[in-house]
C-alpha cells in the first residue's frame, strides 16, 4: 500500500460500511492512505477541518489533491506541508468562507462554486499561478488580482476623491450586474470594482441589440490610440452594471490613482491618447 499513486475516495469509497468520513476509526483513516501517493481525492467525504485525516501532512509526492464537496470552512493547516503539490481543488465547497494561501508554489488553486468563498489571500508573496473562481457568487477580493466594495462601504474620502456626484445617496440602489471574474449576473447594490487602467468617465444605456445576457459580456469596449507611439488597444472592465431597457443610463467610472504601479511612468503619453467607446 505504501508505493500506491492514486487512491480515489470520494463519496463512500473511504470505507465500504460508512459514507460519513467523520464515522470511521482514525486509525482506520491512518492507515488507508499510502505514504507515497501522488493523486488523492477525497470528493464528498463529508469532511470538515476537524475530521481531515492527520496523516494528510505526511505525503511527500503528492502533486494532486481534490477535496471537493466537503463542508470545509477554510484553509487546512497540512496544506502547507505539501510541497510537490500541483493541483488542489476545493470545488463546490459550500462552506468555505476564506482562503489564506501558505507560502508554497501551486499550479492551479479550483475554487469553483464555493458560494460563500469572500477573500483570497497569502501569508507571503508566493501565490498560485492559476485560480480558477467561476460561480463564486460572494467573492470580493483577491489580493493582487481584484476587489469589489458594495458602495456603502466604500470610504467616504475615496467617494469625495472621485467628485462627480453624491454617490452617498446611491448605496441603496440596486442594479443588475455583469461580473466576468467569477462569471455571474446579480441584481445588487451598486458596486465598486477597483481596477487598473486609465481615468474614464462613460455614461451608457441599453439598446435594442443589448438586451440579452451574452451580448453584455463584450458590451463595453474601449479602444486607446496612442498617437504618439502609433499603438493601439482596448480596454473592457471585469465588472459593470446593466441598465434597464430604455428606462436607464448608467455611469461607467474608472479612477486610477498617480500612486498606483505603473501609471507614473506612462503619464506623459495619456495626453496623446484617443479614446473611443466601441
Amino acid at each position: 500500500m505504501e508505493s500506491l499513486g492514486v487512491l480515489p475516495c470520494s463519496g463512500s469509497d473511504i470505507n465500504q460500511a460508512s459514507s460519513n468520513f467523520s464515522e470511521v476509526p482514525q486509525s482506520n483513516m491512518e492507515s488507508s492512505i499510502p505514504t507515497m501517493l501522488v493523486s488523492l481525492s477525497l470528493v464528498n467525504c463529508n469532511l470538515s477541518n476537524g475530521t481531515l485525516p492527520e496523516k494528510l501532512h505526511n505525503l511527500p509526492k503528492l502533486k494532486f489533491l481534490y477535496l471537493g464537496g466537503n463542508p470545509i470552512c477554510s484553509m487546512p493547516n497540512f496544506i502547507k506541508y505539501l510541497r510537490t503539490l500541483q493541483k488542489l481543488s476545493f470545488s463546490r465547497c459550500t462552506m468555505l468562507e476564506q482562503i489564506l494561501w501558505p507560502s508554497i508554489n501551486l499550479e492551479e488553486l479550483i475554487v469553483t462554486d464555493c458560494i460563500s468563498l469572500e477573500k483570497i489571500t497569502y501569508e507571503t508573496w508566493v501565490s498560485p499561478q492559476y485560480i480558477s473562481h467561476d460561480g463564486c457568487i460572494s467573492l470580493n477580493y483577491v489580493e493582487l488580482g481584484f476587489k469589489i466594495e458594495p458602495l456603502g462601504k466604500v470610504d467616504g474620502d475615496v467617494l469625495d476623491n472621485i467628485g462627480f456626484f453624491d454617490l452617498e445617496s446611491m448605496a441603496n440602489t440596486e442594479v443588475t450586474i455583469m461580473n466576468i471574474i467569477v462569471h455571474s449576473r446579480l441584481k445588487l447594490p451598486v458596486q465598486i470594482p477597483y481596477e487598473n487602467g486609465l481615468n474614464l468617465c462613460l455614461v451608457y444605456t441599453c439598446l435594442s441589440n443589448t438586451r440579452d445576457e451574452d451580448s453584455w459580456s463584450e458590451a463595453i469596449t474601449v479602444k486607446i490610440n496612442n498617437k504618439s507611439k502609433g499603438e493601439e488597444k482596448q480596454y473592457s472592465p471585469r465588472c459593470w452594471g446593466i441598465p434597464k431597457a430604455d428606462s436607464q443610463d448608467l455611469v461607467w467610472l474608472n479612477n486610477v490613482e498617480d500612486n498606483q504601479e505603473g501609471y507614473n511612468e506612462e503619464k506623459e503619453d495619456k495626453d496623446d491618447d484617443e479614446i473611443t467607446s466601441v
